[in-house]
This record gives structure tokens, C-alpha cells and sequence, in this order.
């Protein structure tokens, strides 16, 4: 059970799982995962949700017809649930940072990762 905590407003309706479930069926049989019996490495395991989270992306339309993600309608989509101030610029933020890593992979690299010891 997930706690959807200060955000409500995105917890999915019925509907929405169905859809939802619908789509990964979908490219769930166009993309059938690898055989148990064939399965080498962790990789393989991690491919294919891959690849079968890009069928679902692009069945639902979040890709432009170049091929290039639609983070502007991802971007809406966050603005239309009308979270908390702080929730929906700290989502946002974070959208941005995801956004320019996405497009700039070198310039993800570059970026160094704060560890705070608990």
C-alpha cells in the first residue's frame, strides 16, 4: 500500500490502473520477457523493463515523433494536480534537474553525489 502522504492528488484512480495494466499487457506481448532458462546476468532483467516501460511511454503518446520525450507535457501534467506549493516546486525541481541530465547525459557525469551519513 503506498502513502501518498501531502500528495493525494496523484494517487491513481481505478480507471487509471486499468489503463495502465492494459498498456503493459500490451507491450508485455510484444516484448515477451527472456526465458528463465536463458537468463545469464541481472541485465537481461533490467533490458527489458526498459524496453517495455519505452513501449509504454510511446503507447501513451509521451514522445514527440522525433523520438525526443515531452517534458513539457510532463511538466503540465504536474502543474494540473494542484499539489501543495512546496510539493509542486520541489516535483518540479526535480523534473528540471531529470530533464537537463536526460538531454546533457556528459553533464550528468560531471555532476558530483552528496552521500549524508544517517
Amino acid at each position: 500500500q503506498i502513502d501518498w502522504g501531502k500528495c493525494p492528488q496523484l494517487k491513481p484512480t481505478e480507471a487509471d490502473k486499468e489503463q495502465k495494466r492494459v498498456v503493459i499487457e500490451k507491450c508485455l506481448n510484444e516484448n515477451p520477457p527472456p526465458a528463465v532458462e536463458s537468463l545469464t546476468d541481472h541485465k537481461q532483467i533490467d533490458e527489458h523493463r526498459e524496453v517495455v516501460t519505452t513501449c509504454a511511454l510511446k503507447t501513451e503518446g509521451w514522445f514527440n515523433p522525433n523520438g525526443t520525450y515531452k517534458f513539457a507535457r510532463a511538466k503540465s501534467e504536474i502543474q494540473s494536480k494542484k499539489l501543495e506549493s512546496e510539493v509542486e516546486k520541489s516535483i518540479t525541481q526535480r523534473h528540471e534537474e531529470c530533464k537537463d541530465e536526460a538531454v546533457s547525459p556528459e553533464q550528468s557525469a560531471k555532476k558530483s553525489i552528496n552521500i549524508v551519513p544517517q
